[in-house]
């Protein structure tokens, strides 16, 4: 006995093509939508990321760039100071007194050591000084009773070691004229001859000008540029009410010293970071550079931009965008079933 199919089953069999439900239909149309919509939606992040990624390499190349200038600029007003101290002991030579430094170096000094023997504690000897001057423009911040002092610390501290070659390497020593003060100089020391030093008590505000940077430029810059000790104090800055802060509790200067203490100093060390807070508790990305066989760290920063504010607008257009491709999907599918079902009566 043959079975007729009744006109409310769930289909009907005309030929060999069974004809769907409509809902069928339309789920299939919609899952082909939301898959379209998500596929695009995940190769935009995707490109996205690969283009931020691409950003990042270029901003850290650029970083490190800068950083190395800074620290071939601080090597270069280094030996300017070098060069400043052979002028200033020519001319001494020449009128029989010491002549007084200008710009930056704050005293200057020749000192000479014994030609032999030395006392017990030191087996070198202590040197002498054969002359020294002051700036002018440093006498109420460097008096006299302070040059006496300062003097005495430098003869104790220098080794004579570390002069022998007389193109050799440099002492770098830090001078606090003031304990109450945070603010610190520095003391630079340069072979001249085999039994003389040319010493150079110098304020790195001044004399490095590698971090100065102009008002009107300072006000609209967001970039940042200092020299720091091994202990995180700023000697020198780009934005001068930073000098003489401790950096040593801040995000920056954690990443350098862990990176630090794995490498010797006798070598340069250099390397970048990227969303850490800096003194003033704003976020920065940036690079560093420690020159070989230097106590001192040039750092170049950049304050990072806010992240934008959720785009509720970008995701509302994207959502009804979505929905009317899908409803025009769904539109063409009802169009299309009906035409179908019309034209198999």
């Amino acid at each position: 006995m043959l079975h007729c199919p009744k006109e409310s089953d769930r289909y009907t069999m005309r030929g060999k093509h069974p004809e769907r439900p409509l809902w069928r239909v339309l789920l299939v149309l919609t899952g082909i939508a939301l898959g379209s919509f998500g596929a695009g939606h995940w190769q935009q992040r995707s490109m996205e990321r690969t283009q931020r990624d691409r950003v990042e390499l270029v901003w850290a190349d650029s970083m490190a760039a800068q950083a190395r200038a800074l620290a071939d600029g601080l090597l270069g007003n280094i030996r300017s100071v070098k060069n400043a101290l052979e002028l200033l002991q020519s001319v001494s030579d020449t009128a029989g007194t010491a002549a007084a430094p200008a710009g930056g170096i704050v005293h200057w000094a020749e000192l000479v050591w014994p030609t032999g023997g030395g006392d017990a504690g030191n087996l070198w000897g202590v040197p002498r000084i054969l002359r020294s001057a002051r700036n002018i423009q440093y006498q109420k911040d460097f008096s006299e009773p302070m040059e006496k002092s300062y003097l005495g610390g430098v003869l104790r501290k220098l080794d004579r070691r570390r002069f022998q070659n007389p193109q050799g390497p440099f002492e770098v020593l830090r001078y606090r004229r003031d304990p109450l003060q945070p603010v610190e100089w520095l003391v630079l020391a340069f072979s001249s001859g085999s039994h003389s030093v040319l010493v150079a008590l110098v304020d790195p505000a001044r004399a490095f000008s590698a971090f100065d940077t102009p008002d009107a430029a300072r006000r609209t810059s967001r970039i940042r540029r200092y020299v720091l000790g091994n202990d995180g104090r700023v000697l020198a800055h780009s934005h001068s009410p930073y000098i003489g802060a401790d950096f040593d509790g801040s995000g920056v200067f954690g990443k350098l010293q862990s990176r630090l203490e794995k490498e010797t100093s006798s070598h340069s060390s250099e390397g970048v970071f990227s969303d850490l807070l800096s003194l003033d508790q704003q976020k920065v990305r940036g690079a560093f550079v420690r020159p070989a066989g230097l106590p001192l760290i040039t750092v170049v920063e950049r304050t990072m931009e806010d992240k934008p504010p959720f785009d509720w607008r970008r995701v509302l257009g994207s959502g009804l965008i979505a929905l009317g491709v899908l409803a025009s999907l769904i539109a063409m599918g009802t169009v299309l079933l009906t035409k179908f079902k019309e034209s198999r009566k």
